[in-house]
């Protein structure tokens, strides 16, 4: 009877020891789980950080290109503009050169 008490007890014991590995590896495991989600958290918000500051890069650069755009594009109306008016003053001068060719060919065909 009392090698089977002592069989029992040492079973027990045994169960006991199997109960605190088990709790051991389950503080383990939940301290590496807590870990890896302090990781995977701190990696998450790394990962954002670097997203916004790309999108406000992007921004920057979106905004520069748009104004250098305007820019080019009020460059190329005022030089048209320009030449427009170069063109005009070119025309209207010979315009004039034609119309004073005209009078002195007048003038010396009266004279002549």
């Amino acid at each position: 009877m009392e090698s089977k008490l002592q069989s029992v007890s040492k079973e027990i014991q045994g169960l006991e020891d199997d109960r605190k590995a088990i709790r051991s590896q389950k503080d383990e495991f939940l301290s590496a789980t807590a870990l890896a989600q302090d990781t995977l958290n701190h990696n998450i918000d790394t990962t954002t950080a670097k997203v916004r500051l790309s999108e406000r890069k992007l921004q920057n650069i979106t905004q520069e290109w748009v104004q250098q755009h305007a820019t080019n594009e009020q460059r190329i109306t005022n030089m048209q503009h320009k030449l427009s008016r170069e063109n005009d003053l070119k025309k209207q001068a010979e315009s004039t050169r034609q119309s004073v060719l005209k009078e002195l060919y007048i003038s010396s065909t009266l004279v002549g």
